[in-house]
């Protein structure tokens, strides 16, 4: 419930390219606008920067108990690292997590 300090973050971080800002981009764009083209275009890119995330964000794979020791950008320790830290606001977000599902 502190989506206006998330966007004031991601606006900061705009040109970052990891799964964490790419998929935040999407889920606050979701949650503020529900399943249009703009948060759809953002999950798209989503996908692209890390294809690996919705797979642990949905359940389809599980999540190890502890933190990758390395991390490279669109790798699967990227994707398990995103899914560990943000699962919590996926699934709280109500529609989120079958809106990931949907676009995938």
């Amino acid at each position: 419930k502190r989506d206006s300090e998330a966007q004031a973050l991601i606006d900061e971080y705009e040109e970052d390219i990891s799964a964490t800002w790419a998929y935040s981009r999407a889920l606050l764009a979701f949650r503020k606008h529900g399943d249009l083209s703009q948060s759809r275009k953002l999950l798209k890119r989503a996908f692209r920067v890390n294809p690996s995330v919705p797979a642990y964000l949905t359940g389809a794979k599980p999540l190890p108990t502890e933190a990758p020791e390395v991390i490279g950008f669109g790798d699967e320790n990227e994707a398990i690292d995103y899914a560990l830290e943000y699962y919590p606001l996926w699934w709280n977000t109500p529609g989120a997590v079958d809106w990931l599902k949907r676009h995938r």
